[in-house]
């Protein structure tokens, strides 16, 4: 092979291979571009999710916590109501027995005074004459 040849060829071989290495360039970076792309809208979309998601959650929290004073409400009301009628009962009942111990109180002396005269004691109508 002559030198003209070959010479020839090894310039064919850079200008195929600097060729070549160029496309393999502009791939390389149309694929880096491609994925940078492709990758931040992956994250917009990731991050718009967790936005709903927060929001939702915070939306389900917050019903919740209404529910849950409405129902505390509820039961304050309804125990303070039957409170109220216990307290009412229970009043007459204190009344009831108070005016039971009265008369067991007058009973009693009555009783006391009845014995007392049975044995000579005293007289239950009143001072002995």
């Amino acid at each position: 092979m002559d030198a003209e040849l070959k010479q020839a060829l090894v310039d064919m071989e850079t200008r195929i291979s600097s060729h070549v290495d160029e496309r393999l360039d502009t791939f390389s970076r149309r694929v880096d571009e491609r994925f940078e792309t492709v990758s931040r809208h992956v994250d917009e979309r990731l991050e718009s999710f967790s936005r709903h998601v927060d929001d939702r959650l915070e939306s389900f929290s917050h019903h919740f916590e209404e529910r849950l004073e409405n129902t505390e409400t509820k039961l304050l009301t309804a125990f303070h109501n039957w409170a109220q009628t216990y307290e009412s009962r229970a009043r007459g009942t204190v009344t009831a027995v108070h005016q039971f111990e009265e008369r067991l109180g007058f009973v009693e002396e009555r009783l006391n005074k009845l014995e007392r005269a049975r044995n000579g004691q005293t007289n239950p109508g009143g001072p002995k004459s």
